[in-house]
């Protein structure tokens, strides 16, 4: 989206709380709004990356030439006031922004229950009034794979794999990442299971990687007077270390 002289206006909201097997939790918050002065033209690399059925593999051992267009520069922050977060376990708080106009926090804490109705409010600055409104996605409890505190049984890639959990609320996510390979599969969180096929899982390579479950909520993207808000709320478990045979 661009504002008037065709630079682009975004809005971004991320709000993530992360739960570890001894029942420790970390939350943090970040919210940016910005222009860019785009001044030339470049070409840009991103990750390789195929879709597999619910699942996307990326490799970010292959970059793929992209024509990124116009290069942004000089970013400029812009504020909205003060952000008021409720529907939290502690009722919410407000996260002012900093000196440039950035919003950050991070805590040792719980910030939502499973389907808590969240919501954002800014009452407006140069970033005109908007408010946010999610359903809180669920702390998913992984059921299989059968895994400990802090790995799971080694997992064969030349059989489906499937993965199960109990919570009803977003979109559950599985990820399992190695050597800079990402397989992110994705399932409502309601289905209580995902399957993760064979020649999906096939495109890993054998070794240690990281396995982690976690649920979200994404409303769809909102236009605030030039700026394209796009903004999700995860719960997610700590990783877990698999061997990918």
């Amino acid at each position: 989206m661009t504002a008037d002289g065709g630079i682009p206006m975004t809005g971004s909201l991320l709000i993530n709380q992360t739960s570890s097997p001894q029942g420790a939790w970390n939350s943090t918050v970040l919210a940016s709004f910005m222009s860019v002065l785009v001044t030339e033209s470049v070409v840009s690399a991103r990750c390789a990356s195929t879709i597999l059925g619910d699942c996307r593999f990326s490799d970010c051992t292959v970059q793929v030439p992209v024509d990124a267009g116009l290069v942004a520069t000089a970013p400029t922050q812009f504020s909205a006031g003060p952000l008021t977060f409720t529907g939290l376990i502690d009722g919410g708080f407000t996260l002012p922004p900093d000196v440039n106009s950035l919003y950050l926090s991070s805590g040792t804490q719980r910030l939502w229950l499973d389907g808590a109705q969240v919501a954002i409010t800014a009452p407006g600055a140069a970033v005109p009034p908007f408010t946010v409104a999610f359903e809180g996605p669920s702390s998913l409890t992984l059921q299989l794979p059968l895994c400990g505190p802090q790995s799971c049984p080694a997992i064969s890639r030349a059989t489906d794999l499937t993965v199960r959990w109990t919570g009803q609320t977003g979109t559950a996510s599985v990820g399992l990442n190695i050597g800079g390979k990402l397989l992110a599969c994705q399932a409502p969180a309601s289905a209580g299971q995902l399957v993760i096929p064979a020649a999906a899982l096939s495109r890993l390579p054998t070794g240690n990687a990281d396995f982690q479950l976690s649920a979200s909520s994404s409303p769809p993207p909102q236009l605030v007077g030039g700026f394209l808000l796009q903004s999700t709320i995860t719960s997610a478990k700590s990783a877990l270390s698999v061997t990918l045979q």
